[in-house]
Protein backbone atom coordinates (compact mmCIF):
# COMPACT_ATOMS: atom_id res chain seq x y z
CA UNK A 1 0.00 0.00 0.00
CA UNK A 2 1.05 3.30 -0.93
CA UNK A 3 1.03 6.26 1.89
CA UNK A 4 0.83 9.37 1.91
CA UNK A 5 3.62 12.34 2.58
CA UNK A 6 3.34 13.78 5.75
CA UNK A 7 5.17 16.91 7.53
CA UNK A 8 6.53 17.80 10.78
CA UNK A 9 8.70 20.76 12.12
CA UNK A 10 11.37 20.12 14.54
CA UNK A 11 14.01 22.10 16.60
CA UNK A 12 17.36 22.15 14.92
CA UNK A 13 19.69 21.81 18.12
CA UNK A 14 17.98 19.06 19.83
CA UNK A 15 15.76 17.42 17.21
CA UNK A 16 12.54 17.52 19.38
CA UNK A 17 9.19 17.55 17.71
CA UNK A 18 6.83 20.66 18.04
CA UNK A 19 3.04 20.09 18.65
CA UNK A 20 2.05 22.94 15.72
CA UNK A 21 0.25 20.40 12.75
CA UNK A 22 1.82 21.37 9.38
CA UNK A 23 0.67 20.65 5.35
CA UNK A 24 3.78 21.78 3.41
CA UNK A 25 3.98 20.21 0.14
CA UNK A 26 6.53 20.86 -2.41
CA UNK A 27 10.07 19.83 -3.47
CA UNK A 28 13.53 18.69 -2.16
CA UNK A 29 17.37 17.57 -3.48
CA UNK A 30 19.76 16.28 -1.31
CA UNK A 31 23.39 15.78 -2.54
CA UNK A 32 26.59 14.18 -1.07
CA UNK A 33 28.68 16.52 -3.29
CA UNK A 34 26.69 19.86 -3.06
CA UNK A 35 24.27 21.62 -0.44
CA UNK A 36 20.46 20.51 -1.11
CA UNK A 37 17.56 22.04 -0.33
CA UNK A 38 13.67 22.48 -0.86
CA UNK A 39 10.73 24.77 -1.03
CA UNK A 40 7.43 23.60 0.10
CA UNK A 41 4.33 25.65 0.71
CA UNK A 42 2.34 25.92 3.69
CA UNK A 43 -1.61 27.11 2.82
CA UNK A 44 -2.65 28.76 6.44
CA UNK A 45 -6.23 30.40 5.09
CA UNK A 46 -9.05 29.12 7.73
CA UNK A 47 -5.73 28.75 10.20
CA UNK A 48 -6.56 27.89 13.78
CA UNK A 49 -3.16 29.55 15.27
CA UNK A 50 -2.29 33.06 15.64
CA UNK A 51 0.38 34.40 13.82
CA UNK A 52 2.30 34.64 16.81
CA UNK A 53 1.90 30.92 17.12
CA UNK A 54 3.48 30.93 13.41
CA UNK A 55 6.02 32.81 13.54
CA UNK A 56 7.51 31.27 17.09
CA UNK A 57 7.32 28.14 15.06
CA UNK A 58 9.25 28.63 11.72
CA UNK A 59 12.27 30.48 13.07
CA UNK A 60 15.55 30.76 10.66
CA UNK A 61 17.87 28.16 11.27
CA UNK A 62 16.40 27.67 15.04
CA UNK A 63 13.73 24.93 13.26
CA UNK A 64 13.94 22.40 10.55
CA UNK A 65 10.98 20.88 8.61
CA UNK A 66 10.72 17.05 8.18
CA UNK A 67 9.40 15.66 5.50
CA UNK A 68 7.65 11.58 6.06
CA UNK A 69 7.03 8.70 4.38
CA UNK A 70 4.89 6.23 6.32
CA UNK A 71 6.00 8.24 9.43
CA UNK A 72 9.56 8.02 8.79
CA UNK A 73 12.03 10.72 7.89
CA UNK A 74 13.14 10.96 3.85
CA UNK A 75 14.23 14.44 4.03
CA UNK A 76 14.69 17.52 6.76
CA UNK A 77 16.14 20.67 6.02
CA UNK A 78 16.55 23.62 8.95
CA UNK A 79 14.54 26.69 7.54
CA UNK A 80 16.56 29.40 5.84
CA UNK A 81 13.94 31.97 4.24
CA UNK A 82 10.33 32.33 4.26
CA UNK A 83 7.48 34.26 1.65
CA UNK A 84 4.03 35.11 2.89
CA UNK A 85 1.73 35.21 0.35
CA UNK A 86 -1.33 37.74 1.66
CA UNK A 87 -3.66 37.12 -1.29
CA UNK A 88 -3.09 33.38 -1.29
CA UNK A 89 -2.80 32.51 2.33
CA UNK A 90 0.45 30.44 2.00
CA UNK A 91 3.92 30.63 3.67
CA UNK A 92 6.24 28.90 1.41
CA UNK A 93 9.37 27.85 3.27
CA UNK A 94 12.65 27.68 1.80
CA UNK A 95 14.93 25.28 3.33
CA UNK A 96 18.34 23.60 3.08
CA UNK A 97 20.10 20.55 3.99
CA UNK A 98 22.22 20.44 7.46
CA UNK A 99 25.66 19.93 5.87
CA UNK A 100 25.02 23.83 4.93
CA UNK A 101 25.82 24.78 8.83
CA UNK A 102 29.15 23.55 7.97
CA UNK A 103 30.22 26.15 5.85
CA UNK A 104 29.40 28.76 8.56
CA UNK A 105 31.33 27.18 11.09
CA UNK A 106 34.81 27.68 11.46
CA UNK A 107 36.57 25.16 14.22
CA UNK A 108 36.56 28.19 16.41
CA UNK A 109 33.84 30.42 17.61
CA UNK A 110 33.83 34.27 18.45
CA UNK A 111 35.76 34.57 21.12
CA UNK A 112 37.89 31.78 20.65
CA UNK A 113 39.98 32.44 17.86
CA UNK A 114 43.29 32.34 19.82
CA UNK A 115 42.57 28.63 20.24
CA UNK A 116 41.49 28.30 16.75
CA UNK A 117 44.39 26.11 15.06
CA UNK A 118 42.59 22.54 13.93
CA UNK A 119 45.04 19.27 14.81
CA UNK A 120 44.43 15.86 13.10
CA UNK A 121 46.85 13.67 14.64
CA UNK A 122 47.36 10.01 12.90
CA UNK A 123 43.90 9.57 11.92
CA UNK A 124 42.30 7.71 9.28
CA UNK A 125 40.67 10.25 6.20
CA UNK A 126 36.85 9.28 7.75
CA UNK A 127 38.16 9.47 11.47
CA UNK A 128 39.83 13.42 10.35
CA UNK A 129 36.34 14.01 9.22
CA UNK A 130 34.55 12.53 11.89
CA UNK A 131 36.60 14.61 14.28
CA UNK A 132 36.07 18.35 12.61
CA UNK A 133 32.35 17.42 12.19
CA UNK A 134 32.17 16.36 15.68
CA UNK A 135 34.01 19.32 16.98
CA UNK A 136 31.63 21.88 15.25
CA UNK A 137 28.49 20.05 16.40
CA UNK A 138 28.73 20.14 20.54
CA UNK A 139 28.16 23.38 22.74
CA UNK A 140 31.20 24.78 23.61
CA UNK A 141 32.35 27.85 25.25
CA UNK A 142 31.22 30.24 22.68
CA UNK A 143 27.42 29.15 23.23
CA UNK A 144 25.29 31.40 24.89
CA UNK A 145 21.20 31.23 25.86
CA UNK A 146 20.25 32.70 21.96
CA UNK A 147 22.91 30.56 20.25
CA UNK A 148 24.08 26.88 20.01
CA UNK A 149 26.38 25.15 18.22
CA UNK A 150 24.51 21.80 19.06
CA UNK A 151 23.03 19.36 16.02
CA UNK A 152 21.88 15.85 17.19
CA UNK A 153 24.54 13.94 15.05
CA UNK A 154 24.97 10.61 15.17
CA UNK A 155 28.85 10.27 13.14
CA UNK A 156 30.37 7.15 12.35
CA UNK A 157 33.97 6.84 12.14
CA UNK A 158 35.04 8.69 15.13
CA UNK A 159 38.39 8.27 16.93
CA UNK A 160 39.13 6.25 13.79
CA UNK A 161 43.03 5.80 13.61
CA UNK A 162 45.49 5.72 10.58
CA UNK A 163 47.89 7.67 9.07
CA UNK A 164 47.01 10.91 8.37
CA UNK A 165 48.31 13.99 9.96
CA UNK A 166 47.41 17.64 9.13
CA UNK A 167 46.98 21.19 10.97
CA UNK A 168 44.88 23.68 9.96
CA UNK A 169 45.85 27.36 11.24
CA UNK A 170 43.61 29.71 12.56
CA UNK A 171 44.86 32.27 10.02
CA UNK A 172 43.88 30.06 7.17
CA UNK A 173 39.89 30.91 7.68
CA UNK A 174 39.02 27.18 6.72
CA UNK A 175 35.44 26.61 7.75
CA UNK A 176 34.58 23.36 8.50
CA UNK A 177 33.12 22.53 5.09
CA UNK A 178 36.79 23.66 3.49
CA UNK A 179 38.26 21.22 5.80
CA UNK A 180 35.90 18.37 5.22
CA UNK A 181 36.62 19.00 1.45
CA UNK A 182 40.69 19.24 1.79
CA UNK A 183 39.78 15.79 2.82
CA UNK A 184 37.17 14.16 0.79
CA UNK A 185 39.96 15.47 -2.26
CA UNK A 186 42.43 13.04 -1.20
CA UNK A 187 43.12 10.11 -2.86
CA UNK A 188 40.76 7.66 -0.94
CA UNK A 189 38.43 10.45 0.43
CA UNK A 190 35.61 9.13 1.87
CA UNK A 191 31.92 10.20 0.38
CA UNK A 192 30.01 11.92 3.12
CA UNK A 193 26.26 11.50 3.53
CA UNK A 194 23.74 13.52 5.99
CA UNK A 195 20.93 10.93 6.23
CA UNK A 196 17.53 11.79 8.85
CA UNK A 197 16.22 9.47 11.30
CA UNK A 198 14.26 9.58 14.20
CA UNK A 199 14.53 7.79 17.18
CA UNK A 200 12.18 5.71 19.38
CA UNK A 201 10.19 9.21 20.53
CA UNK A 202 10.50 10.25 17.05
CA UNK A 203 13.21 13.07 18.12
CA UNK A 204 15.05 14.37 14.63
CA UNK A 205 18.61 13.18 14.25
CA UNK A 206 20.90 13.37 11.05
CA UNK A 207 22.83 10.09 10.77
CA UNK A 208 26.18 10.96 9.52
CA UNK A 209 27.43 8.30 7.69
CA UNK A 210 30.84 8.44 6.37
CA UNK A 211 32.11 6.36 3.78
CA UNK A 212 35.41 3.84 3.82
CA UNK A 213 35.23 5.43 1.06
CA UNK A 214 31.91 4.46 0.34
CA UNK A 215 28.75 4.97 2.63
CA UNK A 216 27.04 2.07 3.67
CA UNK A 217 23.03 1.77 2.41
CA UNK A 218 20.69 -0.71 1.37
CA UNK A 219 20.40 -2.50 -1.79
CA UNK A 220 17.06 -2.40 -3.74
CA UNK A 221 16.43 -4.55 -6.81
CA UNK A 222 15.69 -3.10 -9.95
CA UNK A 223 14.47 -4.70 -12.80
CA UNK A 224 14.30 -3.09 -15.94
CA UNK A 225 13.00 -5.55 -18.32
CA UNK A 226 9.47 -6.12 -16.66
CA UNK A 227 6.62 -4.09 -16.48
CA UNK A 228 5.31 -3.08 -13.48
CA UNK A 229 8.82 -2.90 -11.65
CA UNK A 230 10.46 0.09 -9.83
CA UNK A 231 11.86 1.62 -12.48
CA UNK A 232 9.76 4.40 -14.33
CA UNK A 233 10.57 5.59 -18.18
CA UNK A 234 14.59 5.14 -17.26
CA UNK A 235 17.35 6.07 -19.93
CA UNK A 236 20.77 5.96 -20.05
CA UNK A 237 23.54 8.87 -21.29
CA UNK A 238 27.59 8.02 -22.07
CA UNK A 239 29.04 11.33 -21.10
CA UNK A 240 32.41 11.76 -22.12
CA UNK A 241 32.81 15.33 -21.97
CA UNK A 242 35.01 15.46 -18.90
CA UNK A 243 37.37 12.89 -19.56
CA UNK A 244 41.09 13.39 -19.43
CA UNK A 245 43.77 11.63 -20.04
CA UNK A 246 46.28 14.06 -17.51
CA UNK A 247 45.78 15.99 -15.20
CA UNK A 248 48.18 18.87 -13.29
CA UNK A 249 46.77 19.73 -9.91
CA UNK A 250 48.13 23.82 -8.90
CA UNK A 251 48.85 25.03 -5.37
CA UNK A 252 49.24 27.60 -3.79
CA UNK A 253 51.47 30.58 -5.23
CA UNK A 254 52.58 31.87 -8.77
CA UNK A 255 54.97 31.80 -11.34
CA UNK A 256 57.79 29.26 -11.95
CA UNK A 257 57.77 28.54 -8.23
CA UNK A 258 54.43 27.49 -7.94
CA UNK A 259 53.88 24.08 -6.68
CA UNK A 260 52.26 21.54 -8.68
CA UNK A 261 50.85 17.59 -8.91
CA UNK A 262 50.55 15.73 -11.56
CA UNK A 263 48.84 12.66 -12.71
CA UNK A 264 48.91 10.23 -15.68
CA UNK A 265 49.51 7.46 -17.57
CA UNK A 266 52.54 6.54 -15.49
CA UNK A 267 50.40 6.37 -12.16
CA UNK A 268 48.95 3.59 -11.25
CA UNK A 269 45.71 3.90 -12.80
CA UNK A 270 43.29 0.60 -13.06
CA UNK A 271 43.73 -0.78 -17.44
CA UNK A 272 41.99 -0.59 -19.79
CA UNK A 273 42.22 2.64 -20.32
CA UNK A 274 39.93 4.02 -23.12
CA UNK A 275 41.61 4.93 -26.40
CA UNK A 276 41.45 8.58 -27.15
CA UNK A 277 42.95 11.70 -28.06
CA UNK A 278 45.04 13.37 -25.62
CA UNK A 279 43.14 15.70 -23.26
CA UNK A 280 44.84 17.56 -20.76
CA UNK A 281 44.07 19.97 -17.81
CA UNK A 282 44.84 22.10 -14.96
CA UNK A 283 43.06 22.64 -11.52
CA UNK A 284 43.52 24.71 -8.75
CA UNK A 285 44.08 23.22 -5.34
CA UNK A 286 43.67 26.28 -3.02
CA UNK A 287 46.30 27.30 -0.16
CA UNK A 288 48.27 23.88 -0.42
CA UNK A 289 51.64 23.59 -0.77
CA UNK A 290 52.50 20.04 -0.73
CA UNK A 291 53.56 18.44 -3.86
CA UNK A 292 52.35 14.82 -2.38
CA UNK A 293 49.37 16.32 -1.32
CA UNK A 294 48.83 17.83 -5.02
CA UNK A 295 50.17 14.72 -6.66
CA UNK A 296 47.14 12.72 -4.92
CA UNK A 297 44.42 14.75 -5.73
CA UNK A 298 45.99 14.83 -9.02
CA UNK A 299 45.54 11.17 -9.08
CA UNK A 300 41.98 11.14 -7.56
CA UNK A 301 40.34 13.52 -9.82
CA UNK A 302 42.37 11.52 -12.91
CA UNK A 303 40.15 8.32 -11.27
CA UNK A 304 36.55 10.00 -11.60
CA UNK A 305 37.88 11.53 -15.04
CA UNK A 306 39.36 8.82 -16.84
CA UNK A 307 35.98 7.06 -18.34
CA UNK A 308 32.92 8.73 -19.93
CA UNK A 309 30.05 8.07 -17.11
CA UNK A 310 27.20 6.51 -17.76
CA UNK A 311 24.36 8.45 -16.45
CA UNK A 312 21.04 6.55 -15.57
CA UNK A 313 17.58 8.56 -15.97
CA UNK A 314 16.05 6.56 -13.88
CA UNK A 315 13.02 7.37 -11.59
CA UNK A 316 11.88 4.73 -9.16
CA UNK A 317 8.19 4.38 -8.13
CA UNK A 318 6.92 3.82 -5.06
CA UNK A 319 4.84 1.03 -4.40
CA UNK A 320 6.32 -0.55 -7.74
CA UNK A 321 8.31 -3.58 -6.97
CA UNK A 322 9.27 -4.77 -3.04
CA UNK A 323 11.24 -1.68 -1.73
CA UNK A 324 10.16 1.25 0.75
CA UNK A 325 11.59 4.95 0.41
CA UNK A 326 12.98 5.02 4.00
CA UNK A 327 15.73 2.65 2.27
CA UNK A 328 16.33 5.25 -0.88
CA UNK A 329 18.74 7.25 0.51
CA UNK A 330 22.70 8.41 -0.44
CA UNK A 331 24.45 5.70 0.03
CA UNK A 332 21.70 3.16 -1.49
CA UNK A 333 22.74 0.50 -3.89
CA UNK A 334 20.78 -0.09 -7.09
CA UNK A 335 21.07 -3.59 -8.23
CA UNK A 336 20.52 -2.84 -12.10
CA UNK A 337 19.72 -6.29 -14.08
CA UNK A 338 18.78 -6.04 -17.76
CA UNK A 339 18.09 -8.47 -21.10
CA UNK A 340 19.37 -5.84 -23.76
CA UNK A 341 17.68 -4.77 -26.79
CA UNK A 342 18.96 -2.76 -30.04
CA UNK A 343 21.49 -0.88 -28.93
CA UNK A 344 22.48 -2.23 -24.97
CA UNK A 345 23.83 -5.96 -24.38
CA UNK A 346 22.48 -7.49 -21.35
CA UNK A 347 23.86 -5.80 -18.14
CA UNK A 348 23.92 -6.21 -14.20
CA UNK A 349 25.20 -3.17 -12.63
CA UNK A 350 25.36 -2.04 -8.86
CA UNK A 351 24.73 1.16 -8.73
CA UNK A 352 25.61 3.84 -6.05
CA UNK A 353 22.71 6.69 -5.20
CA UNK A 354 25.12 10.00 -4.90
CA UNK A 355 22.02 12.62 -5.25
CA UNK A 356 18.30 12.05 -4.62
CA UNK A 357 15.61 14.76 -5.48
CA UNK A 358 11.10 14.46 -5.00
CA UNK A 359 8.43 16.57 -5.97
CA UNK A 360 5.52 15.97 -3.70
CA UNK A 361 3.26 16.94 -7.04
CA UNK A 362 4.15 13.18 -8.25
CA UNK A 363 4.05 11.81 -4.65
CA UNK A 364 5.27 8.69 -5.69
CA UNK A 365 8.07 9.42 -8.13
CA UNK A 366 11.68 9.29 -6.93
CA UNK A 367 14.72 10.28 -8.59
CA UNK A 368 18.53 9.14 -7.95
CA UNK A 369 21.51 9.96 -9.49
CA UNK A 370 23.50 7.09 -9.56
CA UNK A 371 27.60 5.86 -10.22
CA UNK A 372 28.63 2.71 -11.01
CA UNK A 373 30.31 0.80 -8.24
Amino acid sequence: MVRVLSYRIHRTTTGAPLSIPVYAPGRFNVSMTQVGGGTHTMPLAMSRFTPTQWHASTLHWWHTLVIRWDGWPIYAGPIGKKYWNPRRKTLQLTTVTVDALLRDRFPFGVGSYHVGDFHVVSKSLRGAIAQIIRQVSLDGPTTSPWHSWALPFAISGLGEGGGFTRTWEAKEWATSADIVKDIRELDGGPDLAFVPAYDENENLRWDVRIGAPRVDGATIDVPLSVRNGPAGDWGLTEDGMAMLTGLFMRGEGGGEDRPFGEAGDFDAIPTPRPLMTVRDAARNAVAEKDTGILNGKALAQLRDDRFPTDQFDMPLIAGAGNWHPRDLTMGTRLNLRYSGDEYLDPFTSMQYVIALSHDASSQRVFTPEVQPL
